[in-house]
């Protein structure tokens, strides 16, 4: 059987029943095992990386029931990337979460052209990028630091900033962390950085044969994967409060700034019209244009990325 163990997970906010999907957990288990292959695929040199990569478990589970107002599609843990640093992660993708919405009703914000494409591969893609974004997205980048005796955990005279060419001039001091130093913004800044790894990844035809996809199948599944990123930015904003202008959700937070990130491109990748909907309501359609995917879109994620990684603020004024 593909299910052969149960596992019942319990926590303040969170508790389900599931059981272990072996067929999609072996794919993970692919991924986690090249890891070390592909991460010198993302935009940025080895000394930006951890000394030795930390190999994650990583499980797909399939929900059988759950005991809470909601559940996410994956889970990392722990949250302290100190530790994660360190000691490494576990990774948990909930599987059939996202199977489990209705599939026969029209998806919002998409065009006629690009809703049974979606409709078709959202699982399939949603399966990528789940693995991309908490193996290699979580997984990835070095936090620079000095500990108590002055002693810095990289070459401090020979890592270069690759954006401004000069070399590193901040770290950790110690007893900083990642949420001391950004404070509100330090978990949407995380999960936007492990979305864009996701996506700038998810373009890579080694890692869609990972999943079992090729040809014409792997290249619909990389526009789903990005055509739905678009899609959750917009999304995002029921998660925003004007009056108080704050966000009540990171990952959300994070999917908008990506949003806006592909739409300050001097050559639009997409657009998003405003259209009176069949009930005669006004409505919104997002046009993406998957011929610009990889030659525009694919390099601003790099550039914004590496952005990230050296942790730029002055350079993100969508936070």
């Amino acid at each position: 059987s593909a299910f052969d163990r149960f596992l019942i997970i319990l926590s303040p906010s969170l508790g389900f029943v599931a059981v272990v999907n072996k067929s999609m957990s072996s794919k993970f288990s692919q991924l986690v095992d090249s890891a070390q292959e592909f991460l010198p695929l993302l935009p940025w040199g080895v000394e930006f990386e951890k000394d030795k990569f930390l190999r994650p478990d990583f499980t797909s589970l399939d929900v059988v029931s759950f005991a809470s107002s909601g559940i996410p599609a994956c889970i990392n843990i722990p949250n302290y990337d100190e530790i994660r640093q360190n000691e490494g992660f576990k990774n948990v993708s909930l599987g059939n979460v996202l199977s489990a919405a209705s599939q026969d009703k029209r998806v919002t914000f998409l065009t006629t052209e690009d809703q049974g494409v979606f409709t078709d591969l959202r699982g399939k893609a949603f399966e990528v990028q789940v693995g991309l974004h908490e193996l290699l997205g979580h997984g990835s980048g070095k936090l620079f630091s000095k500990d108590k005796n002055g002693v810095f955990n990289f070459e401090q005279d020979k890592v270069i900033n690759p954006l401004t060419g000069d070399k590193i001039r901040s770290w950790y001091n110690p007893g900083e962390t990642w949420d001391t130093q950004f404070s509100t913004i330090a978990s949407t800044y995380e999960e936007c950085r492990a979305e864009c790894v996701s996506i700038y990844l998810s373009t890579d035809r080694n890692i869609l044969r990972i999943f079992g996809y090729e040809g014409a199948e792997a290249e619909d599944i990389m526009y789903v994967n990005w055509l739905s990123m678009l899609r959750a930015g917009l999304i995002a904003l029921e998660f925003y409060t004007p009056e108080t202008k704050k966000w009540r959700q990171a990952h959300m937070q994070a999917r908008y700034v990506i949003l806006r990130v592909l739409m300050d491109s001097d050559t639009p990748v997409f657009n998003i019209e405003s259209v009176t909907g069949s009930d005669g309501k006004p409505d919104l359609l997002i046009r993406f244009d998957r011929n610009k995917l990889e030659t525009i879109a694919k390099p601003m994620v790099l550039l914004f990325l590496m952005s990230l990684i050296v942790h730029l603020r002055e350079s993100f004024p969508h936070f």
